[in-house]
């Protein structure tokens, strides 16, 4: 979802956090974490008053859609409409950053506000002006060794923070899109196990009717004769029992795969939302605590590597044209 912070009535809740309508409890307090560190008025001293109208609108859709009650009356567009009431043109900033922090704690939402009064506006925080520093052309001329010594000597500096706090951000937001494709694979798991089970359930009725047929079978004394002489039923029951053995076992089969696969899947989501939590935690720290110097020439490569990228980019858009020339001349 791109952002879109319009004030016409009604407003989209999902669409300010960026999020689905199916959105799960976990996913909504995820976006609002992300948004509310995004445009946090102490983050944004260069832009104070845009920074705490998005900031007030994250914080007042994430007050309706985290409340299950609140979030059903929204859906069902029966909550206040004109927002008239609390969660409307009533939701003030301080509201908004009681709310903040609440969901932060409130020795975090002090550190950050403390952090981000001693930021310059001059370095509110994109990749394009830390790759123009000093610190950065510097880093990109060192060795590994010498990323280390920077780091330690400007692990502090707000400018690298700014960059750490960037860096880890974006790993956040990746472990972010994994616990979503986890979820959705533990979800599809989920349901073939559901089905494969009721397959089986249906196929032991079939048996036990099999067996009611069988034993409420009546036969005269003719048939019970030629019966007697001939097993033409009895081989007929035999084929049936293979073909119904044989069945079952293919449906067992393929519950365990589907039971393995579901296992598997809700393993891998664990894992997925405990490195988000585990990135979370750490993005949160750099705004609040400072840098560790690994996590400072992390940051390093990963600037040194996106302005790369880029300029990779932009040649490769350069050549395109110069190809599509050299093309139409021969």
């Amino acid at each position: 979802h791109g952002e879109s912070w319009c004030v016409a009535m009604p407003l989209d809740y999902y669409q300010v956090l960026g999020l689905a309508k199916t959105a799960s409890a976990d996913e909504i307090r995820r976006a609002y974490k992300q948004q509310a560190l995004r445009h946090h008025p102490d983050k944004n001293p260069e832009n104070v008053e845009e920074a705490t109208a998005k900031f007030k609108l994250v914080s007042e859709a994430y007050s309706v859609l985290n409340d299950p009650a609140r979030r059903a009356a929204y859906d069902a567009g029966k909550l206040g409409s004109d927002r008239e009431d609390e969660t409307g043109s009533n939701f003030t900033a301080n509201m908004a950053h009681d709310l903040f922090a609440e969901v932060f704690g409130s020795e975090f939402a002090r550190k950050f506000a403390e952090a981000a009064g001693n930021a310059s506006s001059a370095v509110a925080g994109t990749i394009d002006f830390v790759a123009e520093t000093e610190t950065f052309k510097a880093a990109k001329r060192a060795t590994a060794s010498g990323l280390n010594k920077a780091a330690e000597s400007v692990g502090q500096s707000q400018v690298v923070r700014s960059a750490v706090a960037k860096h880890l951000g974006s790993l956040t937001d990746q472990a972010n899109v994994r616990v979503a494709e986890k979820e959705r694979s533990e979800a599809l798991s989920r349901q073939a196990l559901d089905l494969q089970r009721r397959r089986l359930d249906q196929h032991a009725k079939e048996i036990e009717d099999i067996k009611s047929r069988r034993a409420s079978r009546e036969m005269s004394w003719w048939e019970a004769t030629w019966e007697w002489m001939n097993g033409d039923q009895a081989a007929a029951d035999r084929n049936e029992d293979r073909q119904v053995s044989a069945e079952t076992k293919r449906l067992q089969s393929q519950l365990f795969l589907t039971k393995t696969a579901w296992e598997r899947a809700q393993k891998e989501l664990k894992e997925a939302r405990e490195a988000a939590e585990v990135a979370e935690k750490k993005e949160l720290s750099a705004m609040s605590s400072g840098v560790s110097l690994q996590e400072a020439a992390d940051a390093g490569a990963y600037m040194f590597t996106s302005f790369l990228d880029r300029v990779r980019r932009g040649e490769s858009e350069c050549q395109a044209p110069a190809r599509l020339r050299s093309r139409q001349g021969t």
